[in-house]
């Protein structure tokens, strides 16, 4: 009778076991299904932060470009405002920042036209001028 009473009362033990396991197993499921879509929902979330990211490098470039572009435009207009206001003829040639023709072609006088070279002078039609003004001496 002793012996029947252990294996019932095993049987008993293994049943609750079961039972336990079998809970544990759907909890184990349930939650490694929320992990799944919780990693799911991170990894969606880090690649749209790296597309925003990237918009914003674009963006902050795009900037960075145009500031630099209003920076040189800026000194520019800067340069050819202190040559109108002081006189073409007046302005020193070492002291402008002339990097086209038509910037050359306003520092204007005879000694300027020394200085930045016959060859550059002439390339920026320097004696067309001069030309004009000996025909209206004729």
């Amino acid at each position: 009778k002793a012996e029947l009473e252990r294996r019932v009362e095993s049987e008993n033990r293994i049943h609750e076991l079961e039972s336990v396991l079998s809970h544990m197993k759907d909890v184990s499921d349930r939650d490694t299904k929320d992990l799944d879509e919780m990693t799911h929902d991170l990894v969606e979330t880090k690649m749209k932060l790296a597309e925003l990211q990237g918009e914003y490098m674009m963006v902050f470039q795009a900037l960075k470009k145009a500031l630099t572009n209003e920076k040189g435009m800026m000194a520019k207009i800067e340069e050819m405002e202190r040559v109108v206001a002081i006189g073409a003829n007046r302005a020193k040639v070492e002291d402008l920042d002339l990097e086209s023709p038509r910037q050359i072609s306003m520092a204007g006088s005879e000694g300027e036209r020394r200085r930045i070279g016959a060859e550059e002078w002439e390339a920026v039609g320097g004696d067309e001028d001069e030309d004009e003004e000996e025909e209206e001496g004729r």
